[in-house]
């Protein structure tokens, strides 16, 4: 298995690919099942408010399950590795048509939850072997855990046309070593940090000409 770091960026990696190269409109989840041993990427019907099962989970301790389609699990010792673009793109396809999706060769317009989670696989990736790597957490975090399940304090006010988000699709970004004060908060194509400071992600992916690491940058520069 590769180190957790790098595990984590993969993961992010591979989930973003599916969201981006499935027909069916899909999110990311992050839950913690097992009791809270267990640290998991899931995709999900995006159309559902609670969708339940997933259509896969991403184990970054372990396994790929996929929950709708009962395929066997994928080992990390297959998953967990980096790839090539173009095997990449390949093995996105291998699971998403074991999970009973429908794999499609051009990528999804990323729209603005697509580019939020595109940001955060990119800040990931881009910081995994740096001497500060970051790392995203929702702000809702799912665990069957003693603890039980609980949201980030503040983390869901102040974004731009809404109230208060939906705390299961407010993200936390910031250095893996201090997620508990966390940098930077994101939702549906906004970050924003703890000075009310906003960087509308659409807007700076059209004004970057698409160049998602220019985006990603920026936001770090919320911190």
């Amino acid at each position: 298995m590769s180190h957790p770091l790098v595990s984590n960026a993969i993961s992010w990696q591979l989930a973003v690919g599916l969201l981006r190269h499935a027909e069916e409109n899909l999110t990311i989840r992050e839950t913690h099942p097992g009791g809270g041993q267990y640290d998991c990427l899931e995709i999900v019907d995006g159309d559902t408010p609670n969708p339940s099962p997933s259509y896969l989970t991403i184990n970054r301790c372990g396994s790929i399950h996929f929950m709708r389609s009962g395929a066997a699990s994928v080992p990390d010792e297959v998953w967990d590795e980096p790839r090539t673009h173009g095997a990449f793109s390949k093995f996105s396809r291998e699971m998403l048509e074991l999970a009973g999706l429908t794999w499609r060769s051009d990528a999804r317009r990323s729209d603005r939850s697509l580019l939020t989670v595109r940001v955060i696989a990119e800040v990931v990736a881009t910081t995994a072997l740096t001497a500060t790597p970051w790392d995203a957490r929702a702000a809702f975090h799912d665990s069957s855990g003693p603890g039980g399940s609980s949201v980030a304090e503040g983390a869901t006010r102040g974004f731009p046309g809404v109230g208060s988000a939906p705390s299961h699709e407010v993200w936390l970004l910031g250095p893996a070593v201090d997620l508990n004060a966390p940098r930077v908060r994101l939702h549906r194509g906004y970050a924003i940090n703890d000075h009310a400071e906003v960087v509308d992600l659409e807007r700076a992916y059209r004004n970057a000409h698409r160049a998602l690491e220019d985006v990603a940058l920026r936001v770090r520069r919320l911190a």
